[in-house]
């Protein structure tokens, strides 16, 4: 979806054409002191992870809490340089980069004093758009997507589910081909979560963007996704890579199906073994 503003020279392009992000032998440790003495050590966060995203996938990221996951978002986003490994993207090694993905943590980061339609354009004028031609391009989003007529609110007057989708459109408008999601609807009661997996499911279809998705809830990962990567232990490593072979566009129905039932066991199995192995 192009969406072109008031100056003919000014193009917001919003989709759809993910990219392919490779996550090659990242690895993370940090420096600790040890007790007693003035000397240092590393501890390893994360070891070799080696993760692909396609094109237009959704890829989800399961692992029990301290296996790194949030660590290798923040790799990939640029905010942390890893201890070995690369971060590709279309195949050109952008390790330690800002600015090339989007990225929306589990709180929406919402600012309290603008409203819904500054806050969702704020990634546009970061990256330099005026801020006429970034509110042209965001009030067709924000009517499309239910928000039409709260632009003008302020996020404390908005419900839980409208703050994340006020916050994902802020990530879907920063106009990057790859998202990473960490967690988004953890905070959300289970209606309100069912409902924005099914709206993420309608933007996917939509802008076919690249979605990384980090959540520990397995029927979360096994509804919107692609395949599945499960992490455990510390360090962190991937243990099982899962394709998730159900039919596209999900409903509500596939939930219901032998073949979901097969991989929730699947993923749990994994997680409840001490190694993250299969016995």
């Amino acid at each position: 979806m192009t969406v072109i503003v008031d100056r003919p020279s000014t193009v917001v392009d919003t989709g759809p054409a993910g990219s392919t992000l490779e996550v090659v032998g990242i690895g993370k440790t940090y420096p600790r002191q040890v007790a007693g003495t003035k000397r240092s050590e590393d501890v390893p966060v994360l070891s070799p992870v080696d993760i692909v995203a396609r094109p237009g996938e959704f890829v989800s990221i399961v692992g029990p809490s301290g296996c790194g996951k949030s660590t290798l978002f923040s790799i990939v986003a640029g905010l942390e340089t890893p201890s070995e490994g690369s971060i590709l993207i279309d195949g050109v090694d952008h390790t330690g980069e800002t600015g090339l993905v989007g990225y929306m943590l589990q709180k929406d980061l919402l600012m309290p004093w603008r409203s819904v339609l500054a806050n969702v354009v704020l990634g546009l004028e970061v990256r330099g758009v005026r801020r006429a031609d970034a509110v042209a391009a965001a009030r067709p989003l924000l009517r499309e997507y239910g928000l039409g007529d709260y632009e003008d609110a302020k996020p404390g007057q908005l419900s839980g589910g409208m703050r994340q989708r006020a916050a994902l459109l802020r990530t879907l408008l920063f106009n990057r081909q790859i998202m990473l999601l960490d967690e988004p609807f953890g905070a959300l009661d289970a209606q309100t979560r069912l409902q924005m997996q099914m709206w993420l499911l309608e933007v996917q279809a939509t802008f076919a963007k690249t979605i990384v998705f980090v959540t520990h809830d397995i029927d979360e990962a096994v509804f919107l996704s692609d395949r599945i990567y499960v992490m455990h232990g510390k360090p962190g490593e991937v243990v099982r890579e899962i394709r998730v072979d159900l039919p596209r566009p999900r409903t509500l129905e596939a939930t219901g199906s032998a073949a979901f039932g097969r991989y929730k066991d699947e993923v749990r199995s994994i997680l409840m073994t001490p190694s993250g192995e299969l016995t």
